[in-house]
């Protein structure tokens, strides 16, 4: 006898081996189904169902990373960049939202996106946080960006143009200079 597996309430599920008496089958979205096999010897056949109650897969958190840690140096901002994966559950939409969470006077040009310009007042080390929300569930990562002084720079000078005098005049000289004021 041979036995062959349907589905008995017409859903479209799909099996590995109908003809066997195991068989794999997959189902296309939650709900229930009725499955049939039906056993023949040839002359006379034989039925029994079995309802498999199939659930939706539960919601899982977003993951995300913030991005590696950074060092930069003043005047200079910080690009970042989150990336999440999801689920898709419960509709495929991710929000996002940077923080300051250590460190004072940051500011992010685009704090609800997943890409960012960060702009830091001065040196130190500052942590950022990255949250992601799928609407139910949320994650999180931090980076941390630590921003240097800018480096004491020589002053620039300028002790004016060349001139030619004739004795017995003087020189009347005027020096200009500028400094990065470190």
């Amino acid at each position: 006898s041979v036995p062959k597996l349907k589905p008995f309430d017409g859903w479209p599920v799909t099996f590995t081996a109908p003809l066997s008496a195991a068989s794999q089958v997959s189902f296309p979205a939650a709900g229930a189904y009725t499955l049939r096999v039906t056993v023949t010897d040839g002359l006379l056949s034989s039925t029994d169902d079995v309802v498999i109650n199939v659930q939706s897969a539960p919601n899982r958190a977003p993951t995300v990373s913030a991005g590696a840690d950074k060092t930069i140096t003043l005047p200079a901002s910080a690009s970042l960049t989150a990336t999440a994966t999801d689920d898709g559950l419960p509709n495929s939409k991710l929000s996002y939202n940077w923080s300051l969470i250590q460190g004072s006077g940051a500011t992010f040009t685009s704090p609800l996106s997943a890409a960012t310009q960060v702009s830091f007042p001065a040196a130190g080390a500052y942590t950022l946080r990255a949250t992601v929300t799928d609407g139910q569930l949320t994650a999180s990562d931090d980076v941390v960006i630590t921003v240097q002084s800018a480096p004491n720079r020589a002053p620039t000078v300028s002790a004016g143009a060349d001139k030619t005098i004739t004795l017995p005049a003087s020189a009347s000289l005027t020096a200009t200079a500028s400094d990065d004021g470190l």
